[in-house]
């Protein structure tokens, strides 16, 4: 075999296995990333946001949800923003929604 036709094929073959310093794959879909959210709050929410940023490495779910305490004022409200790894599911961070 010539060797530019050994090159294709070994390019190729690199190809099919994918780039390993590429971003991971996300292995958690939104349902999973707010189940996983729900567990990182004290109240009951009442909206729930999720949006996936895969541009970051790894690729995350920010979650943001809004809901009230047992016993809460129907004029006070909780709110927090969970971020979640899209690839393992681990929860990175639990805070305050960014404005």
């Amino acid at each position: 075999m010539p060797v530019p036709a050994r090159l294709c094929l070994l390019l190729l073959a690199l190809a099919a296995l994918g780039c390993p310093g590429g971003a991971p794959e996300p292995q958690v879909d939104e349902e999973q990333a707010v189940a996983v959210a729900r567990r990182q709050v004290l109240f009951e929410p009442e909206s729930i946001e999720a949006e996936m940023a895969a541009e970051a490495n790894p690729p995350v779910w920010r979650v943001t949800l809004r809901g009230r305490l047992p016993g809460q004022s129907v004029f006070e409200f909780e709110e927090a923003t969970v971020t979640v790894d899209a690839v393992t599911g681990d929860v990175i961070g639990v805070g305050q929604p960014q404005d």
